[in-house]
């Protein structure tokens, strides 16, 4: 566990906020849950949940909303037994060394996804990788590759601080951004492979990461859909994504909800399964719908916060002492770069309140601005420097 030594002192004081932060306390979340009519009411707050660092309550609303765990039969239990794990990361990067274009899936709720995806930039950038494409990114967003970070209008999910610095962090060691949502009328997953065709139109040698959401990354047969945003792309273009699906070998809110074949994996790493002959597990036998399934660690806390938080970058953990917190409890504190803009999306974000376990800021080496408001709209600033 690293910890960072941090320098803090009071800015300003006290003062009542008339404008709306995108970043809600849980209380105003349920609030909002409870007046809304839209039918997708309850992912809204999962998602609201994701943006404040809330993991636990998001993957509880999602799942109470999303059905239970698949029968495993005898079959899917000895067809995996002929499979063993090996370290996802270096696996990957060596899978990816003959492909232009790998495309890895999140689930929207969950942030682990983004910081595993965070961790293979460097890796795929030393193969050659120069484009990292992305779902949410708002098109008008034109200045974001100068800039170097986001902003809370730079897409929807990007307001998630990991999200964020998978954005942020890809800049930093060079990426060009792309983005391909599909703005039309009509079939989106045509569409985005559409979009992401036309980037290897201008530049044919491109090798690309596309961090895409749920089923996008399948390119076989949709047990709904036609075809999906992979397969479309390989049947315009003729090219092979390597596709990595990151959703269902992650943890449910509670083990009833897990997929059992997660069950079956207990190790601290992120891992791919490989039979005698170094074919990945994929899923169910027959089912072919991507070429790697990844099974992804249990969640260890750590200062009350998910310990993989840290794992994307030199990040380490970082408490702001009580007693300098002027507002209200609970409280959000938001963490942003000095460096950046009032808008720019947070390096992190987290509920601080004195009846639970007082929680660390997952940080880089830097200078911060902390901004920290209670529910009755109390703001107070903090500066901070988080040195290595």
């Amino acid at each position: 566990m690293k910890a960072a030594a941090a320098f803090i002192i009071l800015l300003f004081g006290v003062w009542r906020l008339s404008g709306q932060s995108p970043y809600l306390l849980p209380q105003e979340i349920e609030d909002r849950l409870q007046q809304d009519t839209m039918p997708w009411k309850d992912q809204v707050a999962t998602w609201r949940y994701s943006f404040i660092g809330e993991y636990w309550k998001a993957l509880e609303i999602w799942d109470t909303k999303r059905g239970g765990r698949r029968p495993m039969t005898a079959s899917d239990s000895a067809y995996f037994d002929r499979f063993h794990p090996v370290e996802a990361l270096q696996y990957i990067s060596l899978a990816a060394s003959g492909r232009q274009i790998v495309i890895i899936n999140e689930a929207h709720h969950q942030p682990q996804h983004r910081v595993f995806t965070t961790q293979l930039l460097r890796a795929l950038y030393q193969k050659g990788f120069r484009y990292l494409a992305l779902e949410d990114l708002n098109y008008t967003d034109t200045l974001i590759g100068r800039r170097g970070y986001p902003l809370t209008g730079s897409g929807y999910y990007i307001v998630e601080p990991r999200l964020g610095n998978l954005v942020r962090q890809a800049l930093a060691i060079g990426y060009t951004l792309w983005p391909y949502e599909w703005k039309d009328v009509g079939d989106r997953e045509r569409g985005q492979a559409r979009n992401l065709a036309r980037l290897f139109e201008q530049d044919k040698q491109a090798r690309v990461l596309v961090h895409c959401g749920f089923d996008h990354v399948i390119e076989g047969k949709h047990d709904y859909w036609d075809r999906a945003m992979a397969g479309w792309f390989k049947d315009i273009t003729g090219i092979d994504p390597l596709t990595i699906s990151q959703v269902q070998m992650t943890e449910r809110s509670s083990p009833s909800r897990q997929d059992p074949h997660f069950e079956m994996h207990d190790l601290p790493y992120s891992a791919v399964y490989l039979d005698s002959l170094g074919r990945p597990f994929n899923g169910r036998q027959g089912k072919d719908q991507y070429d790697i399934e990844l099974f992804h660690p249990r969640t260890a806390m750590v200062y009350g916060r998910p310990h993989w938080l840290t794992n994307d970058s030199d990040k380490a953990w970082v408490q702001v002492p009580r007693r300098k917190i002027r507002t209200g409890f609970p409280c959000l504190v938001e963490a942003r770069l000095r460096s950046e803009g009032p808008d720019a999306i947070p390096v992190d974000v987290a509920v601080f309140d004195t009846g639970k376990e007082w929680p660390a800021l997952a940080l880089f080496p830097g200078k911060y601005t902390l901004r920290i408001r209670d529910g009755n709209n109390k703001v107070q600033e903090l500066r901070l420097t988080v040195k290595k």
